[in-house]
């Protein structure tokens, strides 16, 4: 993890935050070349998109905190 104090970004907060949000099984958030960025895992059938996270990360987290690009995949439910 790259934490850039000088832009006041800490990525394992914005990771918390989306790990919180209903229908989230998974996040990852990084900090790279100027830019913060997230991968998150989803239920399957969820009907949000990644632009609707970015902007509750902005109301919520403010904006150092939102990711510029926010990457989802969907959880598969497997029978056993």
């Amino acid at each position: 993890m790259h934490l850039s104090v000088e832009d006041g970004i800490n990525p394992t907060i914005t990771e918390r935050f989306l790990l919180m949000q209903p229908n989230v099984v998974d996040a990852s958030v990084w900090y790279t070349r100027g830019c913060l960025k997230a991968i998150v895992t989803i239920e399957e059938g969820c009907t949000f998109d990644s632009m609707q996270l970015q902007e509750k990360c902005e109301v919520l987290l403010g904006s150092n905190q939102t990711p510029t690009e926010i990457t989802l995949s969907w959880a598969s439910r497997h029978a056993a």
